[in-house]
């Protein structure tokens, strides 16, 4: 498996070298915490388990990864293709911070997996060759990463979404409610670990809890408090997956009082403890 990796981190761009000469190969996981990770294959086929659900990416075919998604693992099968991995705040340093939002295959729900046409693939060929080897050359160009990365989006988005050009997608702009919500979703991303209340959200976004559950059912279809939970419950999971932290150190990072605490919010949304998760995870891995 041959996949280039152009990789993000919070504290800049890296180069990880995953240049795997085997037939089959794993990943390393995880690719980055709380961000994105974009992977586009030129040949063979890559066999993921995404939130515990078989997914293939084959030879022509663009998967988008977003922080709400956990990959569990993924072997290649002579693939071949790119790796980008990135922050939030690597658009945030140039553009408005909802800018990925107006993708249609940014949006949370969807399998963000794009089946490309031949002329599609043969653009991505090129921008991806060249985006990876000015990348290898001066990585700390952030700048020339994000005009590529911006091209190589909005190329998707008119495949994703051909009823939604993608030249026009700054005129989709969300309404007042819905650009409510993205700035809620927002602050969940960045302070779900340390604050789980309502009214907290309702305070940062100037508006009451009752309006803040109102605008979430309605476009959500949930209240604001599950939003919230739902968000705990991902890292959670993430945690027990790609770490070796102890269930008390999970609890004490995800911001709950004690590890019993915990150990019940797990068991609303699972039916089952953390550690029993984990051992289902270990079990499924061995097994596969």
């Amino acid at each position: 498996m041959t996949i280039h990796a152009i990789y993000q981190p919070q504290d800049g761009p890296q180069l990880i070298d995953m240049q795997l000469i085997q037939p089959k190969a794993e990943l390393q996981l995880p690719l980055l915490e709380g961000g994105y990770s974009f992977f586009y294959l030129s040949a063979g086929q890559l066999k993921m388990e995404l939130n515990r659900r078989q997914t293939t990416l084959t030879a022509g075919q663009a998967l988008l990864l977003r922080p709400d998604q956990i990959l569990l693992s993924a072997e290649g099968e002579a693939a071949e293709g790119y790796l980008f991995s990135f922050s939030p705040a690597f658009f945030e340093q140039r553009y408005h911070n909802n800018i990925l939002k107006a993708f249609a295959f940014m949006q949370k729900g969807l399998l963000a997996l794009v089946d490309l046409p031949q002329d599609a693939v043969s653009k991505l060929n090129v921008l991806l060759a060249c985006m990876y080897n000015d990348y290898q050359q001066e990585p700390q160009q952030l700048a020339v990463l994000r005009s590529y990365a911006n091209i190589i989006f909005f190329e998707l988005q008119e495949r994703f979404a051909p009823e939604k050009m993608a030249r026009n997608i700054q005129l989709a702009r969300p309404n007042r409610q819905e650009e409510k919500m993205l700035e809620f979703e927002q602050l969940v991303e960045e302070h779900f670990q340390s604050s789980r209340a309502p009214s907290f959200y309702a305070q940062k976004l100037f508006i009451s809890t009752n309006y803040l559950n109102k605008l979430c059912k309605r476009v959500f279809g949930k209240t604001s408090g599950a939003v919230i939970r739902k968000r705990v419950q991902l890292e959670a999971e993430r945690l027990l997956c790609h770490s070796n932290l102890t269930i008390a150190e999970i609890s004490q990072e995800l911001g709950f009082e004690t590890p019993s605490y915990f150990i019940t919010f797990f068991r609303k949304s699972q039916d089952c403890s953390p550690e029993q998760y984990r051992q289902g995870l270990q079990q499924e891995l061995v097994s596969a």
